[in-house]
């Protein structure tokens, strides 16, 4: 429960610091919920775009605890976060955070399967 306040608190920062904002001891931090985002990290690195559309178009068909893993070795991301957001939102929402060379991408997802939405169960 601690985590989560602690990632909710980190997103309104974020939303409140704005798109691309640097760090002076950490790496360049991009909000990719943020409009034109994306717009701007297409100017500003092609490679990083082409990746982060790729990750924001099959994530949602990966098993949550794989997530890391993938994004890993098909990417070369690193300091990789992907975890349920406690809301009261439906569908629910999935935070993902990892970094690409010296740049940190978040994003909130929405959750594609659920215990009530995934017919498997």
């Amino acid at each position: 429960m601690r985590k989560v306040l602690i990632v909710l608190i980190g997103l309104s920062v974020i939303g409140a610091i704005g798109c691309g904002a640097p760090s002076r001891s950490g790496p360049l931090l991009i909000d990719l919920n943020l409009p034109d985002s994306m717009n701007a990290v297409a100017r500003a690195n092609p490679d990083h775009h082409a990746k982060i559309q790729r990750i924001l178009l099959e994530v949602r068909q990966w098993e949550p605890s794989s997530v890391p893993n993938w994004l890993k070795t098909e990417f070369g991301a690193n300091e990789i976060e992907y975890m349920p957001l406690l809301k009261t939102s439906d569908p629910a929402k999935r935070y993902l955070a990892f970094t690409l060379d010296k740049t940190r991408y978040e994003v909130v997802l929405v959750e594609a399967r659920t215990l009530w939405s995934d017919p498997k169960r």
